[in-house]
């Protein structure tokens, strides 16, 4: 492009046209919409298709859309009406007119009235060159007003604030909707993530290495805000401040404590129950490892291994099962801990 505009500058100085100005770009013009009505179709199954994945995407189609209509149209292909597409520079003391391998230095006394369009667009220019009077068709070109006003002054003209001022509201109201769409995963994503609900720090259970970098710092004395999961998942079994009965807020929790089973305390079942057909349960006590994770970092500050309920209640009168006697299957579980027993072991760390 700068090529192209010293090249021009080079030919309208050798032409006496002095510098230049301005250059209008001719384009194909604006589409025919009856030939885009294939293209609604379209349209409507790919913001079906981005819906599907984030509602707000649909809102950024019209302006994907406009953008390219808008380089379809500046940059497309012209028809051929009158010869290649052509470059039409003000200079300050006429018009150049350039094209692939021709150019025409248009001194602005040797302008003739033009043919104009809508909106005191020019259609055509005239020029006498000598004895002989000759023309070029114009058509749509960027900035189409401006141009018409120059040729109608004869001279260079201020540019259009319309425009330029509609373009950059345009984008900046572009730039604001891809904000607002982009913000919920870019914000966590640069500044780091912050739990919005006490449910979503149940991830540090399974991934440690997934912290939430906003969360509150675990340091100083304590009381230190803690929520507990039984086996990572769920609602919390315990969300408290370490005050009272008080819940802490989601970015106050300081540490995130994980239940998972870790075996039997004994292969030797503590309840055995026996039914008609062959149906047999069977209880163990089980073991539980109790791990204690900062909520900022996903570090594992402290393990306890605890131990289920050394007993159960009395067999239920009847189980549900599926199928036909004889049952050969022995259903079989594992106690947990009470929940003083977990509350115990986690005090340390919640009032240390």
């Amino acid at each position: 492009m700068r090529r192209l505009r010293r090249a021009m500058s080079g030919r309208a100085a050798e032409a006496g046209l002095g510098a230049v100005r301005r250059v209008h770009r001719q384009h194909r013009g604006r589409p025919d919409w009856t030939d885009l009505a294939p293209w609604f179709l379209g349209f409507a199954m790919a913001a079906g298709v981005v819906a599907a994945f984030d509602w707000r995407f649909v809102l950024l189609l019209p302006a994907l859309v406009w953008a390219g209509l808008a380089c379809w149209v500046l940059l497309g292909p012209i028809p051929r009406v009158d010869g290649p597409r052509r470059r039409f520079a003000v200079c300050e003391d006429g018009l150049l007119v350039w094209a692939r391998d021709s150019s025409s230095a248009i001194p602005w006394d040797a302008l003739t009235t033009p043919d104009w369009g809508a909106k005191r667009r020019v259609v055509r220019l005239a020029w006498a060159d000598g004895p002989e009077e000759r023309s070029v068709f114009v058509g749509p070109v960027s900035a189409s007003r401006d141009l018409g006003r120059a040729v109608e002054r004869r001279g260079p003209v201020r540019a259009s604030p319309g425009p330029r001022l509609a373009t950059v509201a345009a984008g900046m109201a572009v730039l604001a909707l891809v904000g607002w769409i982009v913000q919920p995963w870019l914000v966590p994503a640069v500044f780091g993530e912050r739990p919005e609900n006490l449910r979503e720090l149940a991830r540090l259970c399974w991934r440690q290495d997934r912290p939430f970098e906003r969360a509150a710092e675990h340091e100083g004395a304590g009381p230190h805000p803690l929520v507990f999961f039984r086996e990572g998942a769920g609602r919390p079994q315990l969300a408290t401040t370490g005050e009272g009965a008080k819940r802490p807020a989601p970015d106050e929790v300081e540490l995130v404590a994980c239940s998972y089973p870790a075996g039997r305390v004994s292969d030797k079942p503590i309840k055995v129950c026996a039914y008609e057909g062959g149906l047999r349960t069977e209880s163990f006590q089980g073991r539980h490892r109790l791990d204690v994770y900062e909520a900022r970092t996903g570090r594992r500050v402290g393990r306890r291994m605890l131990t289920g309920r050394a007993g159960v209640g009395e067999c239920a009168p009847a189980k549900v099962v599926y199928g036909e006697p004889p049952y050969d299957d022995r259903l079989q579980g594992e106690t947990y801990p009470t929940m003083t027993d977990y509350q115990s072991a986690l005090q340390p760390f919640i009032t240390p």
